[in-house]
């Protein structure tokens, strides 16, 4: 049977359909990864919260997992990736039940969120467990401390510090409740703002890592926009 090639006409059909498609498809696949990208940066800090565990009850060692942010930046990190990297420290608790940087992890590096996600900088966005709900509450400036080796004694208190036995350092009367980090889509602006991502009703939609602090295992959970 004699195949018949294919009209220009026909061939300019189907690539026209298929830019169609294209352009139909690709805004709703972005929109898709998008919104996930707060999950992906909770299982991202989730895993590193198992090294900081291991790490610590392996060498007998407080380790702490430090997220400098504006306005508490005590570390070397640059200001251009505050709100967006942590790092593994190791830390010791001294005489006065404070915690003091000691070295950082070795090959440790500063970890980045993926593009486009933030931990910003609100008092309930590094927080406790708000009774049974999936808002948190601040622990204030005093959640844990730890004071940096540098010469102007700076701190930083946005951390999650691990005892050597695996459970986390809680501030006291907190022992038994669940930390929360919350994560959100957004980006740090030329001044050091903050500008989250809203919905179409102006609201922004929070993806909290909730930290069991006996065991350290860490459950990822979507809030109701706020």
């Amino acid at each position: 049977m004699k195949k018949h090639p294919f009209t220009l006409i026909e061939l300019l059909v189907v690539v026209a359909l298929a830019a169609l498609l294209m352009g139909i498809g690709l805004p709703a696949l972005s929109s898709l990864t998008n919104g996930r990208l707060p999950e992906q940066a909770a299982s991202q800090i989730a895993a590193q919260l198992d090294l900081a565990r291991v790490t610590g009850v392996t060498n007998n060692q407080y380790v702490a997992l430090v997220f400098p942010v504006s306005g508490e930046n005590g570390t070397d990190a640059p200001a251009n990736y505050l709100n967006s990297v942590y790092r593994m420290a190791v830390v010791y608790k001294n005489n006065s039940d404070k915690y003091e940087f000691v070295k950082w992890v070795p090959d440790s590096k500063w970890e980045h969120l993926p593009d486009g996600v933030v931990l910003n900088s609100g008092a309930s966005d590094f927080g406790v467990q708000d009774g049974t709900t999936l808002g948190s509450e601040s622990c204030g400036t005093n959640f844990q401390v730890i004071k940096m080796n540098h010469d102007n004694a700076s701190s930083v208190s946005r951390c999650v510090i691990f005892r050597p036995g695996g459970q986390l350092a809680m501030p006291g009367g907190q022992e038994m409740r669940n930390m929360i980090i919350r994560l959100v889509e957004g980006a740090r602006v030329p001044g050091g703002d903050i500008v989250l991502k809203k919905d179409s009703d102006g609201k922004s939609v929070y993806t909290c890592l909730i930290i069991n602090p006996l065991t350290g295992r860490s459950e990822i959970r979507t809030t109701d926009p706020e």
